[in-house]
């Protein structure tokens, strides 16, 4: 009976997302005791029922889908990232949809993915938005493609020459291109970027890229000859090229002070803003730098843009007028 009211209750909360889409919708679970649609993206993507610009709901569950693909044009939405309680994450029952792999593959021009967990995206086409998601490593191969609102807890990889890129409102542990060989152009706004001690040479640094409004730790790469990248209003640790005072940028030598810090706050939460935060207000017409600020910042725990049931209420027994069920649901944007 729990199983079923559990994820009968997820069912609820996913298609409500649909009410005002004309797509087909489908749902994937691997949960074999779950009736879905399909067990896998690429099972839905190679189904000729699913169509471009078809839905497809992941199921949170206990065990990770493995490495899966996706060659379609098609949305995919999971339940969001759990990393710690916060007022947005009031769900009756909570699971990521966990991966090991994702692959976004020719096929896949148009897709949307997001509310994901995984260790690596692979994006191999062009024209994808990435979204909300938890990912260990995420490599980039394609043009017209958008990295938003995700958290990316080791590397993100240009590996091909790839153009018209907005990376935007993330978490980034390491940033760059995989050889010196890689053009890019690229738009880097209101991120964090953590090189955590790192030093980026000048093979795998990036270029051809507009950093405005991030929060940047270790720069070790130059807006000068051969780079042509250009910084504006950004917060800067521990800079390697001399650009304080230059076009709003900020040289500060504490990164600790800048944020909320890890204690009582979730794993993204603690890059939230501190009330002494020299970030705060330091972008361009008054905006906070990094992933909190801007008109569309970071969510916490990667809830994707669909309503949550977060309260669900059902007697043990029904009466002569059925059974009286009770659930309170919130919008998410």
């Amino acid at each position: 009976m729990k199983t079923l009211i559990t994820t009968t209750i997820l069912l609820l909360t996913l298609l409500l997302t649909v009410n005002t889409h004309a797509q087909n919708t489908w749902v994937i679970s691997n949960n074999p005791t779950f009736e879905a649609d399909f067990s896998r993206l690429i099972d839905a993507c190679e189904s000729s029922q699913v169509q471009a610009g078809d839905i497809l709901l992941v199921q949170g569950s206990g065990t990770s889908y493995g490495n899966d693909t996706i060659n379609k044009p098609v949305v995919v939405i999971g339940p969001g990232n759990y990393f710690g309680a916060s007022e947005n994450v009031q769900v009756y029952s909570y699971m990521p949809a966990t991966f090991g792999q994702i692959n976004i593959l020719d096929g896949g021009q148009g897709a949307y993915l997001s509310g994901t967990k995984s260790n690596r995206i692979d994006v191999e086409t062009d024209e994808v938005i990435v979204q909300r998601n938890s990912m260990g490593y995420l490599y980039i191969s394609g043009n017209n493609i958008v990295m938003t609102q995700n958290y990316i807890s080791n590397i993100c990889c240009i590996t091909q020459d790839s153009n018209n890129l907005l990376i935007s409102s993330n978490y980034i542990l390491n940033f760059g291109k995989s050889n010196n060989s890689i053009n890019m152009d690229c738009v880097v706004e209101y991120n964090v970027i953590n090189y955590n001690g790192a030093t980026t040479s000048s093979s795998t640094a990036p270029v051809n890229s507009a950093f405005r409004n991030n929060i940047i730790n270790n720069v070790a790469f130059s807006e000068g000859s051969g780079f042509n990248n250009t910084f504006s209003h950004n917060i800067i640790v521990s800079s390697g090229p001399s650009l304080n005072g230059v076009s709003g940028n900020q040289v500060v030598s504490d990164w600790s002070s800048l944020f909320v810090g890890s204690t009582g706050n979730s794993t993204d939460g603690q890059w939230q803003l501190s009330e002494s935060s020299e970030a705060l207000g330091a972008g361009i017409n008054g905006v906070d730098c990094g992933m909190f600020g801007g008109s569309e910042p970071y969510v916490l725990n990667g809830v994707p843009a669909i309503p949550q049931i977060y309260e669900f209420f059902t007697p043990t027994s029904a009466t002569s007028n059925g059974l009286d069920v009770h659930l309170k649901a919130r919008s998410n944007q």
